[in-house]
């Protein structure tokens, strides 16, 4: 177990260690960006935890125990850890319900998961101070017009916390010409990228049909498994 330090921690709460428990709220998003923590994700894109133990669950043990709770939705999860932790003696005392706050979605009344994604993200120094003092430099090379620009620029890059994400699944997002197939789960197979050829560029995704696919604006339906369903990054999945 590592301890690091952040200034997001309060030294005068408790024991002033905090557990970073990924993702259970924004402030464990923001941990795990900045301190750059690997991703251990549970929960899928139906907001149940995954089927199969992660790798890091090596022990015997705890691979039986993922498994009471594998499938299950968090809610139901959580009432089988709270089982499992009371019949092992691990309890100091009675669970008690508590109180915090969280974030709910628009127009429903669950609390929201946070699901990890594949993404596509330029690199832009956000992670990298190496990457970020070669743009400060590539700016001396500039003559800004107005001069004060110049300020402008080296603090926008100084305070950059994060790679630039363009494939964003938003309406006016960046549209970016690459699909994938999806398996019969219906997750995105990452390993068979279907792209256009250079013949075929530009393409615009919420207009253009996909290789040897139909349009991608909404997402294909398959007949069966065998039949690869499509989506593209720059597009909301429907």
């Amino acid at each position: 177990m590592e301890v690091k330090a952040h200034p997001l921690a309060k030294a005068d709460k408790g024991s002033g260690i905090a557990m970073v428990c990924t993702f259970g709220d924004l402030t464990d998003v923001t941990w795990w960006r900045e301190l750059q923590l690997p991703t251990r994700a549970i929960v899928g894109r139906d907001g149940r935890i995954i089927g199969e133990a992660p790798e890091w669950v090596t022990t015997a043990e705890g691979r039986e125990a993922f498994a009471a709770i594998a499938g299950k939705t968090v809610f139901s999860a959580k009432e089988t850890v709270v089982e499992l932790l009371t019949a092992a003696e691990l309890l100091d005392g009675e669970p008690k319900k508590i109180m915090h706050p969280v974030n709910f979605f628009e127009k429903g009344d669950k609390p929201l998961e946070v699901v990890t994604s594949r993404q596509w993200y330029i690199r832009n120094g956000g992670r990298d101070a190496e990457r970020r003092e070669r743009l400060i430099a590539r700016g001396h090379e500039i003559d800004f017009h107005p001069a004060f620009m110049r300020s402008r620029y080296e603090n926008w890059i100084s305070g950059l916390n994060g790679d630039w994400l363009v494939s964003r699944q938003r309406f006016f997002g960046v549209p970016v010409p690459v699909w994938y197939p999806l398996d019969a789960d219906g997750n995105p197979d990452f390993a068979a990228p279907i792209v256009p050829s250079d013949a075929q560029l530009p393409v615009d995704p919420a207009a253009d049909a996909a290789p040897g696919m139909r349009k991608p604006s909404a997402m294909c339906r398959a007949a069966s498994p065998a039949t690869p369903m499509c989506w593209t990054p720059g597009q909301p999945r429907r």
